[in-house]
């Protein structure tokens, strides 16, 4: 696994293997969300970071998200 930054585009860029990837990252992220929505936080923008960084997994089913609610 590794990380490192391209300035330029102002990135991170994270490198792991398909294994930790499906069994540490994506589990990870499933942890947090579940934590989130436990305590009943709005969880919005993880969600759009997960579905996000999940954009190209043809695996991958993206959480449907509500619109805002107008004030």
């Amino acid at each position: 696994m590794s990380y490192s930054e391209d300035k330029a585009r102002d990135e991170v860029v994270l490198r792991m293997t398909r294994q930790d990837y499906e069994n540490r990252f994506l589990p990870a992220l499933g942890l947090a969300t579940g934590a989130l929505l436990s305590r009943g936080g709005e969880c919005r923008d993880f969600l759009e970071f997960v579905n996000r960084v999940n954009a190209g997994n043809p695996k991958y089913t993206p959480y449907k998200i509500r619109e805002r609610a107008s004030r």
